[in-house]
């Protein structure tokens, strides 16, 4: 998906600026910017009793500068904890100077296993490290009158998890090093069970 928007969205950009930028940059220097952002990070405040205590997101995605101080777009993100989530994302940046911003998005997951909101504050001080808070409200279900018969009664919970945020070309990398440890720890489960 990400491939398909990005010629469309350098097309759109005037002559005084880059068209897309990889490396992300408030206006002028930039018409959009590819956002690509990989995070771990420590539960603040468990929504489920069963939720671990860390948590690693991936974020994907493109955003335009709208004015030299603000941008808009939206990213796909992938929330690897005890119930993963993934699902489309709105995202605000606002640009201090050409490196340093402040990211705010909310995103719904679409994948079943979780319904509710999931945000994101996050302080960028350089253009590839960043310091974030993600908050959620998710819902599910309670059992109450269990003497007879449970009758399930629904809940939104609130959770929060705070971490560090690698961004651009680092992120890429990290991302990758996590899909092949991942793929590693796949193969030699199965080798392990044989």
């Amino acid at each position: 998906m990400l491939c398909l928007c990005l010629p469309a969205v350098g097309f759109a950009q005037t002559a005084d600026q880059a068209a897309v930028c990889w490396r992300a940059r408030p206006k002028p220097r930039c018409g959009a910017f590819v956002v690509t952002d990989a995070g771990v990070y420590e539960r603040l405040v468990k929504a489920t009793p069963e939720e671990r205590s860390f948590a690693a997101v991936l974020d994907y995605g493109v955003m335009l500068n709208v004015t030299p101080h603000d941008a808009v777009g939206a990213s796909f993100f992938v929330s690897i904890e005890t119930n993963a989530a993934v699902g489309p994302a709105v995202r605000y940046r606002r640009w201090f100077d050409s490196n340093a911003s402040l990211d705010l998005a909310l995103g719904v997951p679409i994948n079943g296993r979780q319904t509710g909101v999931f945000g994101l504050v996050k302080v960028n001080p350089t253009d590839w490290l960043g310091v974030a808070v993600r908050p959620k409200l998710i819902q599910g279900y309670d059992y109450t009158n269990c003497t007879t018969f449970c009758a399930p009664v629904t809940r939104t919970r609130f959770g929060a998890t705070a971490g560090l945020e690698l961004s651009g070309p680092p992120a890429v990398a990290a991302s990758l090093a996590g899909l092949l440890a991942f793929v590693i720890g796949i193969a030699a489960s199965g080798g392990a069970s044989e």
